[in-house]
């Protein structure tokens, strides 16, 4: 038996509960969960998934010097004898539930689902002075994963990313539904100013003729309807209240608009990829990893009424491209937001937490976290055996020597860094071009280079890095025809890559997946090593063929950098040959992956 124990100190039901309850109602034996919490209405919640479930509801610990509340959460935690004590939490919580399972010598691991700002500085301060007590940590997308290694200043090894899933069936319709009129929205969620549907009402005057559908409850339900009335949209604005079962049983609307300043994994983007509803939502947080602009639905800037009234009117007057959104989406959470997957990730972790062996994965389920070393070399052979000859040779005799691993983590860094060395003049085109780095970023290159691009840039969502040294076994072996590589398809909405092991032969296979893998509107900034005599680089012209063969619409600005000083498009004419090459290449908006 292995008893994990979820421990909650939420006084209210959200995406983070919802999460708790699907996860415990489907973790496998020989996984016991147990829940505490502070809430018996949370922890009710939580247990209703899973029939006999244990429970135990606790006093609240009402600050630092509360230590007889402290003392009873860790006297109930030591004798519910659990292996691991999940403590489920929003960025700047769960810091007793940390402190208890310390006392109580067991092992924590903290799943992040929110990153609002702390509710004062004490709470900060506790929570990264007491982040060290935990095993690890879990986000529940690439941004808030970020988030937790920047502002808990932890390690790349400590935090990893773990994307909730729902099942891909839709649940059974509810037993009455709601008739909607052609043209009707729906925001669904908690009315609360982070959910940020006073936005969604403001656009409302933009959109005349269409009608709004507001599901949920919270502390801005007066707030909002006062709003609503001010506006004089009163006609064409509804509250349903508070919706018990899943929303698309309910209601079938033309669209779900999600206009949150906040958000980590929004559980309703899922929902409505599942029920194949188009989505208009604001670019913050988590949400881009969900929502791929143009393909899957539209993002909006953040805090911007005309912009979601401009994306709304645009989808709602087109059906057949929401049709063609909604069957994307369908595809795209099969592929990446699978319940099963997660819960095997859950079981994975928990298990290697523990130090006990892991929970067997269900026939074609694979799991994140921890991966499967035999599965992945077998990949990194059957890939080898499609690149030329003399390829796979350099290859072989590089793993010879040693490979280094593939480093994969979200930067953020505070200052500056100095790039100093050989490859100033690509680093310099980058930082030149920095107007173009935006959103979720990748990084094939020098560590350094995301770093810097990380503290140059506010815009940065996400700056994932894998390092390009040539003995970079995997890094190397980039282009991936099997379409099971760490690249993905319309992962990223900026792509910087400078250097690379690739000779000319393996460009074409690896412009493609990185093409494949930047999503429409993005931006790839390259420079890598030129052709020299007797070398095997790539000319100019023929990187220039490259980046028109993948697509005709895409803007391309490519300039030779010499051993000179850069200045604008040009090289000094320092007499030196050319050696590298850069470009901007911009992948047009339209275009679908």
């Amino acid at each position: 038996m292995r008893r994990v124990v979820l421990y909650t100190d939420s006084p209210v039901i959200g995406g983070g509960e919802h999460f708790a309850r699907d996860l415990l109602a489907k973790v496998h034996p020989p996984v016991e969960p147990v829940v505490v919490g502070v809430r018996a209405d949370v922890v009710a919640f939580i247990a209703s998934g899973r029939q006999g479930m244990q429970t135990r509801v606790l006093p609240p610990v009402r600050g630092r010097g509360d230590l007889a509340s402290l003392f009873e959460h860790a006297r109930t935690l030591r004798q519910l004898d659990a292996n691991v004590v999940h403590v489920n939490q929003h960025l700047w919580s769960g810091q007793y539930g940390v402190i208890a399972s310390a006392l109580a010598g067991l092992p924590s691991v903290c799943v992040v689902h929110g990153v609002m700002p702390p509710s004062s500085t004490s709470q900060r301060y506790l929570t990264i002075a007491t982040a060290h007590l935990s095993r690890h940590f879990v986000g529940v997308s690439h941004f808030v994963a970020a988030r937790i290694r920047a502002e808990l200043r932890l390690g790349g090894g400590r935090v990893s990313t773990i994307y909730n899933g729902i099942p891909p069936e839709e649940p059974e319709a509810a037993s009455s539904t709601t008739r909607m009129l052609p043209g009707t929205i729906l925001g669904v969620g908690r009315l609360a100013r982070e959910k940020g549907f006073d936005l969604l009402v403001e656009a409302m005057p933009y959109l005349p003729g269409r009608h709004l559908l507001l599901a949920g409850d919270g502390p801005e339900r007066a707030f909002l309807a006062a709003l609503v009335s001010s506006l004089g949209v009163d006609d064409r604005v509804e509250f349903a209240g508070w919706v018990s079962e899943p929303w698309a049983g309910r209601f079938r609307p033309d669209l779900l608009v999600v206009p949150s300043r906040f958000e980590a994994m929004p559980l309703v983007i899922l929902e409505a990829m599942r029920a194949g509803v188009p989505v208009v939502a604001a670019r913050v947080g988590g949400t881009p990893e969900l929502v791929v602009n143009n393909v899957t639905g539209l993002l909006t800037e953040p805090e911007s009424p005309r912009s979601l009234a401009v994306a709304i009117e645009s989808l709602l007057e087109d059906s057949q491209r929401r049709e063609e959104m909604a069957r994307a989406a369908k595809r795209r959470l099969a592929e990446r937001f699978s319940d099963s997957t997660m819960v095997a990730s859950y079981e994975d972790l928990y298990a290697t937490i523990a130090g006990l062996p892991s929970t067997p994965l269900e026939p074609g389920t694979a799991a994140p976290f921890g991966p499967a070393v035999a599965e992945r070399n077998e990949r990194l052979r059957a890939l080898a055996r499609t690149l030329p000859p003399e390829t796979r040779e350099r290859f072989k005799k590089a793993a010879w020597k040693g490979s280094r691993v593939v480093k994969m983590t979200s930067l953020a860094t505070s200052s500056l860094l100095r790039h100093q060395g050989d490859h100033t003049q690509p680093f310099e085109f980058v930082l030149r071009h920095l107007d173009a780095v935006r959103g979720s970023v990748l990084v094939l290159g020098d560590p350094k280079l995301g770093e810097i691009t990380r503290a140059s840039s506010q815009k940065i969502d996400e700056c994932v890095v894998c390092d390009l040294d040539p003995r970079n076994l995997e890094a190397s072996l980039l282009a991936d025809p099997l379409e099971k590589g760490s690249l993905g398809a319309s992962e990223y909405d900026c792509e910087l890559v400078v250097g690379g092991a690739w000779q000319r032969s393996d460009w074409p296979l690896a412009l493609a997946n990185l093409w494949r893998a930047l999503r429409p509107g993005g931006s790839l900034l390259l420079a890598i090593p030129a052709a020299r005599a007797g070398g095997d680089r790539l000319t100019e012209a023929e990187l220039r063929t490259l980046v028109e063969g993948c697509s005709p619409l895409a803007r391309a600005e490519i300039v030779s950098i010499g051993t000179g000083r850069a200045v604008d498009h040009d090289v000094t004419a320092s007499g030196k040959p050319d050696e590298w090459l850069a470009a901007l290449v911009e992948r047009a908006t339209e275009e679908t992956s």
